[in-house]
């Protein structure tokens, strides 16, 4: 039997969120549920080329996990990561350093860049 692709990410983020944000009960509802809607758990778009299944912006020093910058004409500059493990570990920073704490509306609003996409606010609000 094959082992699901997206289960096995879902696994190393509930590991990874017990271990950078342990009092932070969101920490895996939310990544997991950013990572769902941005690139179907690195699994379309950008997401996919780039281990990045948050599909975040190029961070500089800001960022402890090395990455290089891919260009997606019409998007913009992505974080390309070696790994999918390394693209978990770069979305729960950022989450933890600028976006923990926040209304699932704030929240929405930075990610989702768009009000209408409501799936979107609507997976992440069921986190809270």
């Amino acid at each position: 039997m094959s082992r699901d692709p997206i289960t096995e990410k879902q696994k190393f983020l509930a590991e990874a969120c017990s271990t950078m944000a342990p009092h932070d009960s969101r920490c895996y509802c939310v990544v997991n549920q950013i990572a769902i809607n941005d690139s179907s758990w690195g699994t379309a778009g950008v997401g996919k080329k780039t281990n990045n299944p948050c599909n975040i912006r190029p961070m500089g020093d800001a960022s402890p996990i090395e990455h290089g910058v891919y260009h997606s004409p019409g998007n913009g500059y992505f974080s390309h990561f070696n790994s999918m493990e390394d693209g978990i570990v770069a979305c729960i920073d950022l989450y933890i350093r600028k976006y923990s704490g926040k209304t699932p509306d704030e929240l929405t609003k930075i990610f989702a860049e768009n009000p209408e996409s409501r799936g979107y606010w609507e997976s992440v609000r069921s986190c809270y």
